[in-house]
């Protein structure tokens, strides 16, 4: 799919990053204690748009040589599912070209409708070109 070295964007999200409601707090595997979105949802979500990211990879090491790195995110995910106030937490990424469509690409993320905001506080997107494919990884 990315030509002849291999893609890998791992995506982690550390078991204690995510939380909603009014007051952030953790969210349990069911969906936490306001029915903000589980971790698993955020996951499915992310995972299903990783070509967009994948692409963002793609478009900087044939712009600058980009070779890789993470960056970690967080962000909010609305009620009805649009995200709102993504900042960068972390990067090793020395493209801020590669950033900046990443920073796009989870700003354009849909979430399924859930009864409550969902704080997503540390996801990391790791890109590698020498690693073996993986889809999704955790933690």
């Amino acid at each position: 799919m990315f030509g002849r070295n291999a893609l890998v964007m791992a995506i982690a999200l550390a078991a204690s990053a995510l939380s909603c409601g009014p007051h952030d707090e953790p969210v349990n595997a069911a969906g936490g204690p306001r029915h903000g979105l589980s971790r698993e949802a955020v996951d499915r979500a992310v995972t299903a748009r990783q070509r967009s990211f994948g692409a963002c990879y793609q478009a900087a090491r044939l712009g600058d040589g980009t070779t890789g790195g993470t960056l970690a995110l967080a962000w909010t995910i609305e009620p009805d599912g649009r995200v709102t106030d993504v900042q960068i937490v972390s990067s090793t990424l020395a493209s801020p070209t590669l950033a900046d469509c990443v920073l796009g690409a989870a700003r354009a993320l849909r979430f399924p409708a859930a009864h409550a905001r969902t704080r997503v506080g540390h996801y990391p997107f790791v890109f590698d070109e020498t690693s073996p494919p993986i889809a999704s990884e955790r933690p």
